[in-house]
């Protein structure tokens, strides 16, 4: 296992709102390696702040992939009616059943982790009024009741996360990532 050495974004999070650039790179970055995973077939359903470990530099690494499932052959971990996960950053289909999570699930987890890295608050209630304006949209879209309302994958709400910051000032170019096999 890599050896990461900058902490986790659950302790970044705790020293209060991450700036919006910053905050939408590392999602960004998270959607790169969700979008790899989720074209695997596998379904992570745990993401949250605690679980995304960050290097030196800044790059975030998703960890614990104790929960996930395989699309189209679910381990044994999981049941119909089964609950499995974090509450706060659950999506609704998974409180309900965790047989029904998809990668649009992975999506939802995602967004609200973004929410408390904007808010610096848990997304226990998630309050869009409290993000950035540029980014409510975005977020709004992502955390939808009905996961046929979501974002299709993780690569299209890249696509959104970076637009709402090109409305407001151009990005810096992006940091190329090379994964290796294996990697998220």
């Amino acid at each position: 296992m890599e050896y990461v050495d900058g902490g986790n974004l659950l302790d970044r999070c705790r020293a209060g709102a991450i700036p919006l650039e910053e905050a939408i790179s590392l999602a960004c970055q998270l959607c790169e390696g969700l979008g790899r995973a989720h074209e695997r077939g596998i379904i992570h359903r745990d993401i949250k702040p605690a679980n995304i470990l960050l290097t030196s530099e800044g790059v975030p690494k998703l960890t614990d992939f104790g929960l996930a499932k395989v699309e189209l052959g679910d381990s044994e971990m999981t049941m119909a009616g089964a609950i499995l996960g974090t509450l706060d950053f659950m999506p609704p289909e998974q409180r309900r059943d965790a047989t029904q999570t998809d990668a649009r699930s992975d999506l939802w987890s995602l967004a609200a982790t973004l929410y408390q890295m904007v808010t610096g608050e848990s997304p226990r209630v998630i309050d869009l009024d409290s993000a950035p304006t540029e980014l409510r949209s975005p977020l709004a879209r992502a955390l939808k009741t009905k996961q046929e309302d979501r974002y299709a994958n993780a690569f299209e709400l890249k696509t959104a996360l970076k637009d709402c910051l090109v409305k407001t000032k151009p990005l810096a170019p992006e940091r190329q990532i090379d994964l290796g096999a294996g990697e998220c």
